[in-house]
């Protein structure tokens, strides 16, 4: 008999993902959960997913981090041109993923706060261990996530500098070419 080998990921504690179903574009509902929820989002590189038909998608990201012993934020867009990275039942568009330890007061303030933001149809907590794909979701954004931190930090080595905006440069190139295509 032949032993399957299991990955096996880590206990999700300390992250709490509210789901947003909206019609608004990504850059919208992020002005607006700024301006709600007092954060700082910013649009950094989208993530880029491969499926089974080698058909390229580009899921939008945005990041937040409130400083040193405070929460990291992520809003994460799960359907792009229509193609889903997963099905989410409600119908969810978009995820915000929460790190660190946040109150259970503070956090249904939030989901409030969110649907109050017109064109806003549903935002609920969503359960880790109910949603299945999940956790795969979030290893990826956290991997995006410490590429990005790492591109940022490079941008500030001088040295590295040149060769930071070259590749940055020519990211962008290469979207340009495939949304005009």
């Amino acid at each position: 008999m032949v032993k399957k080998n299991k990955i096996q990921f880590a206990p999700i504690d300390d992250i709490q993902i509210i789901g947003v179903s909206t019609s608004l574009m990504d850059y919208k509902l992020a002005w607006h959960l700024n301006g709600k929820l007092k954060l700082n989002l910013v649009r950094h590189g989208n993530i880029e997913l491969e499926n089974e038909s080698e058909i390229k998608s580009l899921y939008s990201f945005y990041y937040y981090n409130a400083g040193e012993n405070s929460n990291t934020y992520n809003l994460v867009s799960l359907i792009q041109n229509g193609i889903p990275w997963m099905k989410v039942r409600p119908r969810t568009d978009f995820l915000l993923i929460i790190r660190n330890t946040i109150t259970v007061e503070k956090l249904k303030d939030y989901i409030e706060s969110i649907r109050q933001i017109k064109q806003i149809n549903h935002a609920y907590l969503i359960d880790v261990n109910k949603i299945k794909g999940i956790v795969e979701v979030i290893d990826t954004v956290e991997m995006h996530e410490i590429d990005i931190l790492k591109e940022m930090a490079e941008r500030f080595d001088p040295r590295k500098r040149i060769e930071v905006l070259r590749k940055s440069f020519e990211k962008e190139k290469d979207m340009l070419k495939k949304e005009m295509s």
